[in-house]
């Protein structure tokens, strides 16, 4: 005989809320360690590249001014430089995502800058496709390279096109501030709290399943078909962001479109205008102390810069190059170092070339910058950090800011 009963009644929606947010947070930073790993082996092997380019380049250098004017082989030579442009342009993405290179950060406006790719990109829209932009009348300033940041927005408005390319579709594209919570489940709790600009790029296009969503940020994933993209455009985005302290989020539907939300640090205070390069000029036979652990970069360069009237001499270890600066430092007007070498590095050949008693100018030249920033670079008594693979005009260029 039941003489009664009661009825218990649980809300659990709270803690299947909790438990969505920590599941997101644990594959946030399961994507984030994949990411990062793959980042570490593409690094290690961008920077070997970025050594054998750096001859390459010099051995063109050569032939171009070894060439009588009007050479029949000059066009081929000219298809050689833009072939290993090219490789260096790719290895400089992967660079970047792997945040291995690291450029002069300024104060931009990141409204200006989002109009003038908008710009760029109208002229190849679809009659199908429409561009809707808004962007407050007002500095949006960020802390960041021009050059990086045009790429993030260039990269991102040039994907959602190709994602309505066969449909046509509406692409929006919006900035606004934001303040981001301490603990906000879509960022994490490492993730710096604090006034972020956003830059929000959505579009009515093909969208993503699950798995690409997971996998869109790694270098070299891509769904086009070979020969219409390398996989590098979205890896060069996350890389860029995170390295300007920021970070960016992605959202998609299969049928629905994508969007894509980049978080950059505000900034207060007017953008800087960039400054204009100093020009080339010729060495007048000033000396210069070259050190690199490859010989053959050793060589080349030395080459390049005997054509620019510089008298050189060189080394392909560190130690014997403060060991030239503690006998003949007051023969010498500059000198040009690698960073990473054997032993004896270059921060150190650096750290000798500034005690000696002409306080030799130093510049640093690295495949990859290693986590040392230009600013980092200066503490150490570095005039200039000169990024592989370099040309003949870019050593002309700093040596000649530095002596002229």
């Amino acid at each position: 005989e039941i003489l009664g009963g009661f009825e218990v009644i649980v809300d659990r929606s709270e803690a299947r809320r909790v438990e969505r947010e920590k599941q997101l947070l644990e594959e946030r930073i399961a994507r984030m360690q994949r990411l990062e790993a793959v980042g570490t082996l593409a690094g290690g092997i961008a920077h070997d590249f970025n050594n054998i380019l750096t001859y390459m380049f010099a051995y063109t250098d050569i032939v171009q001014g070894l060439l009588p004017e009007k050479s029949p082989a000059a066009p081929h030579v000219e298809q050689l430089v833009a072939a290993i442009e090219r490789a260096a342009e790719l290895i400089g993405q992967v660079l970047t995502f792997s945040r291995q290179v690291q450029l002069d950060p300024h104060p931009l406006d990141l409204g200006s800058l989002v109009k003038e790719t908008a710009k760029l990109v109208q002229g190849s829209l679809q009659p199908s496709i429409a561009l809707h932009l808004d962007v407050p009348d007002r500095p949006f300033t960020v802390m960041a390279n021009p050059t990086q940041v045009h790429q993030v927005v260039l990269n991102l408005l040039t994907n959602a096109l190709q994602a309505m390319a066969a449909s046509g579709g509406r692409l929006d594209v919006r900035l606004h501030d934001e303040v981001l919570e301490l603990g906000d489940p879509r960022v994490g709790d490492s993730f710096p709290a604090g006034p972020y600009r956003v830059l929000e790029v959505t579009d009515t296009g093909c969208g993503m399943d699950q798995r690409t969503l997971d996998r869109i940020f790694e270098p070299f994933f891509t769904t086009k078909p070979v020969g219409q993209g390398n996989g590098m455009g979205l890896a060069l985005v996350h890389g860029i962001v995170t390295g300007s302290g920021g970070t960016v989020l992605a959202e998609s539907r299969i049928g629905k479109g994508s969007t894509f939300r980049v978080f950059l640090p505000r900034v207060e205070g007017k953008p800087e205008r960039a400054e204009q390069p100093e020009p080339d000029a010729p060495g007048d036979g000033l000396r210069v102390l070259f050190v690199d652990d490859e010989r053959r970069v050793c060589d080349t360069s030395s080459q390049l810069l005997e054509s620019l009237g510089y008298r050189v001499r060189w080394f392909t270890s560190g130690s014997e190059a403060i060991a030239e600066l503690d006998l003949h430092a007051d023969e010498y007007d500059a000198v040009v170092t690698d960073l990473r070498m054997p032993e004896v590095g270059g921060l150190e050949v650096a750290a000798a070339a500034r005690v000696c008693p002409k306080r030799l100018p130093v510049i640093l030249t690295t495949a990859y910058a290693d986590g040392i920033t230009p600013d980092q670079a200066r503490a150490a008594g570095v005039a200039e950090l000169l990024l592989k693979p370099f040309r003949k005009s870019d050593l002309a260029r700093v040596l000649h800011k530095l002596l002229a």
